[in-house]
């Protein structure tokens, strides 16, 4: 009788990939010890959120991994990668917002595709987390809209602009003043100096601003998403 040599079906290293990336999600720490808690006491709940969250995942690297076969190589080896899904994971796990959940996903594709820097990359992930989804909503109305916003008169009529566009039920002039603010510490958009708060009644020709991304009017108020805002928006896009 002929030797034969039994050959087991191989997984594709794809499958195998995942089975990796699932064992990550499945092993990493939720960062606090409330978090450790509520994994035992509720573990039906962080189960959920861990299966949404690795199909989050495996659905956007399936589609960069049709367009390029050598990407799991590269992927399993790159320290950078693993140190941002582990950090996205632990954000994701905290959250019950699907939408947060989504924009983890989609730094976490973009940041294959876009030549950014580490450092940078952490930082968005944190904005995600805090940042209010009418801020990163604004943020692309500014730059989606120059041409539309560029014959705005006051703060508040661009306000009512942003608020009718975009459908936004309580969101007074002083939250979108105090997200314009925060957007602007963080070093999103720039604000001119004479852009005023809404409560400060000055002559109209000082209250007009320019929505701008590029060479504002220096002696009109304006708001500007810069570079950095511009690279935010392209992190997070889907």
């Amino acid at each position: 009788m002929k030797n034969t040599k039994l050959e087991f079906p191989q997984k594709e290293e794809r499958d195998y990939w995942y089975w990796m990336v699932k064992q990550v999600i499945d092993v990493v720490p939720y960062g606090n010890i409330l978090s450790e808690i509520l994994s035992e006491y509720l573990p039906s709940s962080f189960e959920r959120r861990k299966e949404k969250w690795f199909k989050e995942v495996a659905n956007r690297l399936d589609e960069l991994i049709a367009k390029d076969n050598n990407l799991i190589n590269r992927l399993k080896n790159d320290e950078e990668f693993i140190s941002l899904l582990l950090e996205t994971t632990q954000r994701a796990l905290r959250t019950h917002l699907d939408e947060q959940m989504n924009l983890y996903a989609c730094i976490l594709k973009n940041s294959i595709l876009i030549d950014v820097s580490y450092y940078l990359k952490s930082i968005f992930v944190r904005y995600i987390e805090e940042l209010h989804p009418v801020q990163i909503l604004f943020m692309n109305y500014i730059y989606l809209n120059k041409d539309k916003l560029f014959q705005i008169d006051s703060f508040s009529d661009y306000y009512y602009l942003f608020e009718k566009d975009n459908n936004i039920i309580d969101l007074t002039i002083d939250n979108m003043w105090f997200f314009l603010m925060d957007l602007e510490k963080r070093g999103l958009i720039y604000v001119s100096n004479n852009l005023n708060p809404p409560e400060l009644k000055v002559a109209k020709t000082f209250e007009s601003f320019n929505v701008k991304c590029e060479d504002p009017i220096l002696d009109q108020p304006y708001i500007s998403i810069n570079e950095l805002g511009v690279i935010f928006l392209q992190m997070i896009k889907e």
